[in-house]
């Protein structure tokens, strides 16, 4: 029922006013302690998702941090109601463009992106992709990587420049290479 007074803009405006989404926010803090959390966590967490996607996913995961850990922890977890409901609600994040980014602004996401072997050489490399709308979509992933307020201090510096150059000279960038001509060579 919270879930649809969420989705109209009027609704979600009476829930910020009466402390009702931060109440939720709280119990989701508190679910740890309680051994009946798992009757309630699901619907809380699904609630999160919806309104992240009919708000805006990045104030969503920023404001209320504790649901993006809560969705992670779910998701590791042995239950399988529990890794249904975070797949999903990863899923509903995931499904636009600002979900994703909201998603990869985490601290978290952008340590698992590092700890990939070769995750930064094979982003910043411009002949992986093979066509325009590859292309674009990568050098997205690196601007909001580079506009994150913490991938300076997570990815180091040495990245974090690469990462920069790539973003500056743009997804086509060709290094120009010159050669010399001289006469009697073959």
């Amino acid at each position: 029922m919270v879930t649809s007074l969420a989705h109209t803009p009027h609704g979600r405006q009476y829930l910020a006013q009466q402390g009702v989404i931060d109440k939720i926010s709280n119990i989701i803090v508190g679910a740890e302690s309680d051994p009946f959390s798992g009757f309630y966590l699901p619907g809380f967490v699904k609630f999160f998702g919806n309104l992240a996607i009919v708000d805006s996913p990045q104030q969503i995961c920023e404001r209320y941090p504790v649901f993006m850990e809560k969705v992670f922890e779910m998701a590791e977890s042995h239950d399988p109601t529990m890794i249904g409901v975070a797949v999903d609600t990863l899923g509903i994040l995931g499904s636009n463009v600002e979900g994703k980014q909201a998603i990869a602004n985490q601290p978290w996401a952008q340590k698992l992106m590092l700890d990939t072997p070769g995750f930064v050489e094979y982003v910043v490399d411009r002949s992986v992709e093979p066509d325009k709308a590859s292309k674009d979509a990568k050098y997205e992933l690196v601007k909001a990587l580079v506009n994150s307020k913490t991938i300076a201090e997570i990815f180091g510096n040495q990245y974090y420049l690469r990462l920069r150059a790539y973003l500056r000279e743009g997804p086509y960038y060709v290094k120009a290479v010159s050669t010399t001509a001289v006469e009697g060579a073959e």
